[in-house]
């Protein structure tokens, strides 16, 4: 049972969508149109190339921004209140999906979507404050408004709405805002529709925990993501410009709101929100918290608890959250995990001064180097002074740029050293910038800035912090099982993976040099037809990059022909000059007489000794990586003790294990991805396969499982940025799994397909250009760039992200 929505409308959802989605891409549009017609004024066969190389990267930085999900994975085992709860409410609102739950360092609450393996999963993000400070009925009535939504905000026309209003807030960033006049009454009308859909969940949360457990989660929140935006990012700030990092910063932040005079001004903060924060384009998809507050129905009465839930894992969860809040994902090359980045303080026991100083306004001096005065006072009547004369605005300007350039938006204070900060991502693992994500959260939970877009995808940037919950070794090594089940046994990933490198190289140079080399025979069959001999003219020279002629012959029968050769004497052949063409008898397609001038074979033999030197190396790695494997797993094992990482840098996550010796020693080897990998808890005792410490080591874990190396150990540790625990994306973790639903790794598989579909679209576009959109070489250079692109995917040691 659930609040229905009205479905009066649903015409008017959809066309508000495709308006808005119109004008969002009516910039780009324009400027496309524009380069477009430039392409074709001067080359046709350009400007669609143009076009389909365009929209062939646009596509692939799409699939690029994909980054692992945010936050921290739980597990139900190691979680079984909060289980218990979830479960509960899920059964309660009517919601039967595959669940994930994910804690956040931010006062976060949100319901995305994600395909694990072939299943569709919903994801609940859960921000630690809210774990640490709501009741279990406050709490209750959060994830009963966050599943609700799935009913609510299931429907497609609503879901293309709220994509549609989110890219279209988006494109109202900056100074230049053409679309702002249009776009304004659009979101405006169909901002309704979304606060209705709000106010329907909360009702549900009313009704499944309470109308009054409900209300005090809202002010709640409210006053949660009041004192952590201002009280809590200032002294994040604060302390990462001294190389500091606060570990007890929830702590910190619950003895704040202890404080009267802290919670009274958050209270004020929350209340003039609506003033302080104004939403002149209604890009906001929640009403404001006193509307919100009005419209809950009257139930009474709650089956939750007045406490806290507890989590049994409360210490790592706190200690990671507080990490990922001072490292945040700003910089790739700085991972959560490196304590030594950031040098860790206790804010509690800092002397009184300090904390008085962190927590200071930054306002001040940048009122003075704005106003060109040395004191805070005399910035004051400066400032007043220009509000007088009208010249506030340039004023407004040097002290906060962004908010100048978009009404009703916030801009972080400048240093005090004068430099503009970097902006720091927001503590729930929403990206600095990015398009709107038809997977993005259903609803972000933030009552306390009601007029904020919701626009935070479902997963992070590819630098986000990560955890893999430890878990014991599975089972005995193979030479524990029956002869049966190892004569069964199947193929590992790394095995499955060369095998389909080999199998797409070969298999993709056969299909083009049968492809040419099916026209080349029937081009030299022809040409041995050809006995009759005529001398034709040549009618101009110079044609096309290479140069070609066009010769009018005339056959045996009287009929004239014009016909362009490529040859390769080009300062022989000029406009004027005879050309001896051969031909079959009856026949109207000719070839040059000279023998020496191949260039129609060489076209068509060329490209596929190119393309087998190009196979030769590819298929040669994968037989290289096997043939190493071996041969380096036949040498002694050492025992050794092993810590998997995932490297965030660059193109996708990888897999690097942190092998320590009895001595004490390091070093560091990348392997290929297992899915073994995900269970291997930190200072698991392996046995690690070598010549030497210097060369590349096959690691056995103690399950068996043998990890295939790529280049050499490192003794140093690798440039870029780590994740500081592996955290698997798979349906082992899931809080609600129905029954039926298989739960397995996440598989890499189907980056395959994305790289096939570029290199098809490359090499599409590719032959058009330099064939003049001849058929066999558009679909020659079309079937090589598929296969060339899946190839490289797979030796780019491809990972579940």
């Amino acid at each position: 049972m659930d609040t229905p929505i009205s479905e009066d409308g649903r015409a008017g959802r959809w066309l508000l969508s495709a308006a808005l989605l119109a004008l969002s891409w009516l910039p780009r549009t324009v400027l496309a149109v524009g380069w477009i017609l430039v392409c074709l004024h001067f080359d046709q066969v350009a400007g669609a190339a143009c076009v389909v190389a365009f929209v062939t990267v646009r596509a692939v930085r799409a699939v690029g921004r994909r980054g692992p999900l945010p936050g921290r994975a739980l597990n139900p085992d190691d979680e079984p209140e909060l289980a218990a709860l979830v479960r509960d409410v899920a059964e309660r609102v009517g919601f039967g999906e595959p669940l994930l739950v994910r804690v956040v360092p931010g006062v976060e609450a949100s319901l995305g979507r994600v395909r694990v393996g072939r299943t569709d999963t919903r994801v609940l993000l859960l921000g630690l404050p809210l774990l640490r400070a709501l009741t279990a009925a406050e709490l209750a009535s959060v994830v009963a408004h966050e599943l609700a939504h799935e009913r609510h905000v299931g429907d497609r026309g609503v879901v293309l709405l709220r994509f549609a209003r989110a890219w279209t807030a988006d494109g109202l960033e900056g100074r230049f805002r053409p679309t702002a006049p249009l776009a304004g009454p659009l979101l405006r009308a169909s901002q309704p529709q979304m606060w209705r859909a709000e106010t329907a969940a909360d009702a549900d949360a009313a009704r499944v925990a309470g109308t009054e457990a409900t209300a005090g989660a809202l002010r709640r929140t409210a006053l949660l993501h009041t004192v952590l935006d201002n009280l809590g990012e200032s002294w994040l700030d604060r302390l990462a410009e001294d190389g500091r990092r606060p570990e007890d910063v929830y702590d910190a932040l619950d003895a704040a709101l202890a404080d009267p005079h802290v919670a009274h001004r958050a209270a004020r903060a929350v209340a003039e929100a609506d003033l302080l924060h104004p939403d002149p384009y209604a890009t906001s998809d929640h009403p404001p918290l006193e509307r919100r507050l009005a419209a809950l129905p009257h139930h009474t009465g709650t089956p939750y608890g007045d406490t806290p839930v507890p989590l049994r894992t409360a210490a790592a969860v706190e200690a990671w959250c507080a990490r990922a809040l001072a490292h945040g994902e700003e910089r790739p090359g700085t991972p959560a995990s490196d304590t030594d980045a950031l040098r860790p303080v206790r804010l509690l026991e800092l002397p009184d001064d300090d904390l008085r100083e962190l927590g200071g306004s930054p306002l001040s001096p940048a009122l003075c180097r704005a106003t060109g005065r040395d004191t805070p006072a005399e910035a004051v009547s400066a400032a007043l002074d220009a509000i007088a004369d009208g010249t506030w605005t340039a004023l407004a300007r040097a002290l906060e740029p962004v908010s100048a350039a978009r009404p009703g938006r916030r801009a972080r204070p400048d240093r005090p050293d004068g430099r503009r900060r970097r902006r720091r991502p927001h503590p729930g693992g929403r990206p600095a910038r990015g398009r709107p994500d038809p997977r993005r959260p259903l609803d972000p939970h933030r009552a306390a800035h009601p007029r904020r877009p919701a626009d935070r995808p479902l997963r992070a940037g590819r630098h986000g912090a990560r955890r893999r919950r430890p878990r014991p070794p599975a089972r005995p090594a193979d030479h524990h099982r029956p002869e049966g089940d190892r004569r069964m046994n199947r193929p590992g990933p790394a095995l499955r993976l060369g095998l389909f490198g080999v199998a797409v190289t070969v298999l993709g140079h056969a299909l083009f040099a049968g492809w040419l080399g099916l026209h080349l025979v029937r081009h030299q069959d022809a040409r041995d037809r050809a006995t009759s001999l005529a001398v034709g003219v040549v009618v101009a020279d110079g044609v096309g990059d290479a140069e070609d002629i066009r010769v009018r012959w005339t056959d045996d029968q009287g009929r004239t022909h014009v016909q362009r050769f490529g040859v390769y004497d080009t300062g022989r052949h000029t406009e004027g000059t005879r050309f001896p063409v051969r031909y079959a008898p009856g026949g109207t397609e000719g070839f040059p007489a000279d023998p020496d001038e191949t260039a129609a074979e060489d076209d068509l033999l060329v490209p596929i000794l190119l393309a087998g030197l190009v196979a030769l190396p590819l298929a040669g790695v994968w037989g290289w990586r096997g043939l190493r494997f071996l041969v380096t797993a036949r040498f002694p094992g050492r025992p050794m003790t092993v810590r998997v990482r995932r490297r965030t840098a660059g193109r996708g996550p990888k897999t690097w294990l942190e092998l320590t010796a009895p001595d004490g020693t390091r070093h560091w080897q990348r392997v290929m991805w297992h899915p073994a990998t995900t269970d291997v808890p930190d200072a698991t005792p392996v046995r690690v396969h070598g010549r030497s410490p210097r060369r590349p080591a096959v690691v056995a874990l103690p399950d068996g499982t043998r990890l295939v190396p790529l280049g050499r150990p490192r003794h140093r540790r690798p440039a870029g940025g780590f994740l500081d625990e592996a955290v698997r994306t798979d349906l082992r973790d899931a809080f609600l799994l129905p029954p039926g639903t298989a739960a397995g790794p996440a598989l890499p598989w189907r980056g395959a397909a994305w790289a096939a579909a570029a290199g098809t679209t490359l090499g599409t576009a590719t032959g058009i250009t330099l064939t003049d959109a001849s058929p066999t070489g558009t679909i020659a250079l079309t079937l090589g760039g598929a296969a060339l692109a899946a190839a490289a995917w797979a030796l780019s040691d491809p990972q579940p992200r």
